[in-house]
């Protein structure tokens, strides 16, 4: 039996968890959940099984309907339906929220920096050299300039111990800096004072608009006859639909490296979670050499049965090309497909590219060096990655809900598709995706390596990454160096990671239909 059924009818969106060197209690079971109604837990469940047996990339390992309880709570209830994550296979990244009230918003306006407090930040955790837990601090990855945390002193590499008289820890370090307040008074210590007991207290004020640019820094660096472009970018952000303000600058800020002259490039994308689909089209487009709006940027497969369904399609059909295929772009384009500025072919001018990664890039970052790297290695360059083994996340979703039942207040983000670079062949799909563990690094580097005596600010020619990348480029090795500590450190998730309920990449609102085959 047949059944037509509409998908793709919000957004595309690749979610990204990620997996760090943590502890067991670090699983971040304290965040907040949307307060729910209570509502009949039956039909929810029904619903929520029926759309994961439809579309979930996992279809067949969803128990049968007879085994499963549907009086459960909804939350346990999608839980169980999940293909569990084991060591090499599985599923990382599903999850669920509980209202799809400012769905809109939250999946159009993500802002690059924290709970309006214009920072990002992860958890970290010390340990003596016996391994035992001593205690934990809130890393400060980078501060907005614009915002009042800046003018207050706080800085990448700084590590925040207490927020409102509360010290931080395991369970709350999250929670402390998201509760809606207009306020928060924060302990930090600067670098490595925090190691010598040289605390600061400030009065931090959160803003009403928490959007700011993800282009943190662009520098250019002429270094023994090499011309070097440094972007550090922490989002694939757009702005808006009908303005894409971020993609514009984007598309100005690499036609300024054009204008220079730059060779080489650095892209720093160490933080940086994912974001737009589009977003990552447009800068992998003028980073591709030789460009042609003809070529492959990514290719999405889903489930057994839909993908079934679109290979029996002929190569030509619109809606395989529509539900497949996304292609490189010469302008960036609004969502009436209005021009709104030229990408420059800055990758017919680049010898190579350096992507800086780490434990926290992920998703549409990952996306994007997966899809260039074919195109470079077939022109005679090379895509870097220095630091470290990026999150791995290969496969997304797009937000489920209902929109005309305000008993069903929940919003599923399940697994649906896998992203392919343009050497997909559907005889050995895995060629072309394979990084569901990361990519690991060409040039090796710690991110932290310079915790204790200081991290050095993005664009400081000595911080540790960016040094590496621009001895490379000049055919220097960069020694390694040990940080002298008597204690050593863990890290938990991100600030990133958790407000966007998993680091996200989000594809062009758009509609179809497909028909799938139905036992």
């Amino acid at each position: 039996m047949k059944h037509k059924i509409s998908i793709y009818t919000l957004f595309f969106l690749i979610l990204s968890g990620t997996i760090f060197s943590c502890s067991d209690d670090d699983d971040n079971n304290n965040i907040k959940r949307p307060v729910i109604e209570e509502n009949k837990h039956n039909s929810v469940n029904e619903w929520i099984y029926n759309e994961m047996s439809k579309l979930y990339l996992w279809n067949d390992f969803i128990p049968e309907h007879g085994k499963l309880n549907f009086n459960t709570d909804p939350y346990d209830f999608f839980e169980n339906l999940l293909y569990k994550y084991n060591t090499s296979n599985g599923d990382r990244f599903s999850h669920m929220d509980g209202t799809h009230a400012s769905l809109p918003k939250m999946a159009l306006t993500k802002s690059s920096s924290n709970n309006n407090l214009g920072f990002d930040y992860c958890l970290i955790n010390f340990s003596n050299n016996e391994g035992v837990y001593q205690n934990s601090a809130a890393l400060v990855f980078y501060v907005e300039k614009s915002s009042d945390a800046y003018r207050k002193g706080l800085r990448r590499g700084c590590l925040i111990s207490e927020v409102d008289g509360e010290t931080i820890t395991k369970s709350n370090w999250y929670n402390v800096l998201n509760n809606n307040k207009t306020s928060y008074e924060i302990k930090f210590a600067k670098n490595n004072d925090l190691f010598q007991k040289k605390n600061l207290t400030q009065k931090v004020i959160s803003t009403d608009n928490p959007e700011h640019s993800p282009i943190l820094l662009d520098s250019t660096y002429t270094v023994n006859g090499h011309k070097i472009g440094y972007l550090v970018y922490t989002s694939f952000n757009m702005g808006s639909l009908s303005n894409r303000e971020y993609d514009v600058e984007m598309a100005n800020t690499l036609t300024k490296f054009k204008n220079e002259g730059i060779n080489e490039l650095v892209l720093d994308l160490r933080y940086n979670g994912g974001g737009y689909v589009q977003c990552a089209k447009y800068l992998a487009s003028s980073l591709v050499p030789n460009r042609d709006t003809k070529n492959i940027f990514e290719i999405k497969t889903y489930n057994k049965t839909i993908q079934a369904e679109l290979n029996n399609l002929p190569d030509n059909d619109p809606e395989k090309i529509k539900n497949m295929y996304s292609y490189f772009a010469d302008y960036v384009q609004n969502d009436n497909n209005k021009n709104l500025a030229s990408i420059p072919r800055l990758g017919d001018q680049l010898n190579n590219i350096y992507v800086i990664g780490t434990r926290f890039t992920a998703s549409a970052s990952e996306m994007t060096v997966n899809t260039l790297r074919p195109y470079l290695e077939e022109n005679g360059k090379h895509l870097y990655l220095v630091g470290e083994t990026t999150v791995g996340k290969n496969v997304g979703s797009w937000p489920i809900y209902e929109d005309d039942n305000k008993n069903n207040p929940y919003v599923l983000w399940p697994i649906i598709f896998r992203s392919h670079n343009k050497t997909y062949n559907k005889s050995n799909p895995e060629l072309s995706s394979a990084y569901s563990k990361g990519f690991n690094p060409d040039i090796p580097g710690d991110d932290l390596d310079l915790l204790y005596e200081g991290l050095k600010d993005f664009g400081d020619q000595d911080e540790t990454l960016l040094k590496i990348a621009i001895n490379h480029i000049q055919g220097i090795n960069t020694p390694k160096s040990f940080s002298e500590s008597k204690q050593k450190v863990t890290l938990g998730k991100s600030s990133t990671e958790i407000k966007n309920g998993g680091f996200i990449m989000i594809d062009e609102p758009h509609t179809t239909s497909m028909t799938l085959n139905k036992n």
